[in-house]
């Protein structure tokens, strides 16, 4: 690598945002920015502030560019300057997005048609139950094609850093190397044409299945630099950096750009993803020529019901009974466990407790009528039969009842002997026979009569 590109503590890494990136230093990548400042590299900003941006000025200390989803198009100068960079050693890490292929993606793919790259305007989504419930959060374990990749991953990930799982908790292919696992949230597929290589693909667990995701372009032998395309800049954010492999990937990425040798891709070792089509079409000339032929139904309606779809065989009933040697005996009566509905009766240890009556209504009665007086309820019945009399009509035979009710009813409220059945003569008569004995003398009440008086 030119000794130009690096800076004084490594190499010069530019994450982008002049493009209005989805992820960039200040939202997003602060967590990458912490991991390449820990490996020792010169983490910068390319902004368009100062009469920065995209040109050969800016990139030319650069070792590596990180686009991080652009939203916005790209200039037809800033493609050129991005393709000299390119082809004048400089590296290049793109992360696209979901539905990517878009507006906004299309001025990406035209960076990334020139060396056979282009990101899709689809989703890659997770038809099996992980760790993570989000469908669009794919946990991909069979997904690195290089087994370059795959052991670097999978020896110098963080967990095992950080004392996680060993190799023996780690799933192991065919040949018995272990496997890496990475998550890829939120991301496109990628098409990779001649000269590009897929170097990672989404896994027999997500749809489009076996699809690739990761992308990757390089001549051997020559001074143009290295371009990886990745279809998610979600996989190395803030949240799902330090998820399974994630950081270990971005490791081995950074590391092939830089020519590492630990971090090799070799074209004869990568293998090809068996990529199926993700969206079938079916043969409608085809199908249209063979159509599907109903046979007629019988007319005798009793030959339409299946009755030999349910039934109880009892055609193996004998050899079974024969090689367990059952004799052949009468079956005994079975007598079937009738449930009881009620339980046995048992004494009572204690009198069984009896509810007690509830407290009378009260509100029912009118106390007022029932705690008064006779003196009060005499008082009432007569005001009650002066009211009737006044809003009667004057000679009619109406007030002659009302009187015998009215003395009917005093009566009874007398308690005379002639309350049941007397009439109302009668009744006024014991009245007045009443009032003529509290007129006469002390000794006609009393028997005999006193002298003193």
């Amino acid at each position: 690598m030119d000794s130009s590109r690096e800076g004084g503590s490594g190499p010069v890494i530019l994450i982008s945002s002049v493009k209005q990136e989805c992820r960039s230093l200040r939202s997003g990548f602060k967590q990458l920015a912490r991991h390449l400042k820990s490996a020792r590299c010169d983490v910068r900003r390319l902004d368009a502030t100062a009469g920065g941006g995209i040109t050969p000025s800016s990139l030319a200390q650069a070792a590596i560019v990180v686009f991080g989803g652009p939203t916005e198009a790209f200039m037809p100068e800033e493609l050129d300057c991005l393709r000299a960079y390119l082809r004048g050693g400089g590296n290049l890490l793109v992360l696209g997005a979901e539905g990517c292929g878009g507006q906004s993606g299309s001025h990406l793919n035209a960076l990334l048609a020139d060396f056979g790259i282009k990101v899709a305007s689809d989703c890659v989504i997770q038809t099996a139950f992980t760790r993570y419930l989000h469908p669009k959060q794919v946990l991909v374990a069979d997904g690195m094609l290089s087994p370059d990749m795959a052991a670097y991953c999978a020896s110098n990930s963080k967990a095992r850093r950080g004392g996680g799982g060993g190799a023996s908790s780690r799933p192991v292919d065919e040949n018995g190397r272990p496997l890496a696992s990475f998550v890829y949230p939120h991301g496109a597929t990628v098409a990779a044409l001649g000269p590009a290589l897929p170097i990672l693909s989404s896994g027999l667990v997500a749809h489009p299945c076996n699809m690739t995701i990761g992308a990757a372009w390089w001549e051997d032998g020559g001074e143009a630099g290295r371009l990886a395309v990745l279809g998610s800049a979600a996989v190395f954010d803030d949240e799902w950096l330090g998820k399974e492999d994630n950081t270990a990937l971005l490791d081995f990425l950074l590391g092939w750009m830089l020519r590492d040798p630990a971090c090799a891709l070799s074209r004869r070792n990568l293998a090809e993803p068996e990529i199926l089509d993700p969206r079938p079409v079916t043969h409608v000339a085809e199908l249209a020529a063979q159509p599907r032929e109903h046979a007629d139904l019988p007319r005798d309606l009793s030959k339409l019901f299946a009755d030999s779809l349910f039934r109880l065989d009892m055609s193996m009933v004998p050899q079974v009974a024969a090689l367990r040697r059952l004799r052949r005996r009468q079956l005994p009566l079975w007598t079937p466990p009738l449930e009881v509905p009620f339980p046995a009766l048992q004494p009572a240890v204690f009198p069984p407790p009896f509810a007690e009556l509830p407290p009378p209504p009260l509100e029912l009665f009118d106390l007022e009528e029932e705690l008064a007086g006779p003196l009060e309820q005499l008082n009432r019945l007569t005001a009650q039969f002066l009211a009737a009399v006044k809003q009667g009509t004057p000679g009619g035979g109406g007030s002659s009842q009302q009187l015998e009710a009215y003395i009917a009813d005093c009566s009874q409220l007398l308690g005379l002997r002639t309350a049941r059945g007397g009439t109302a003569k009668q009744q006024l008569a014991e009245v007045l026979e009443a009032v003529v004995q509290c007129k006469l003398p002390d000794y006609t009440a009393g028997g005999e009569a006193e002298e003193d008086f």
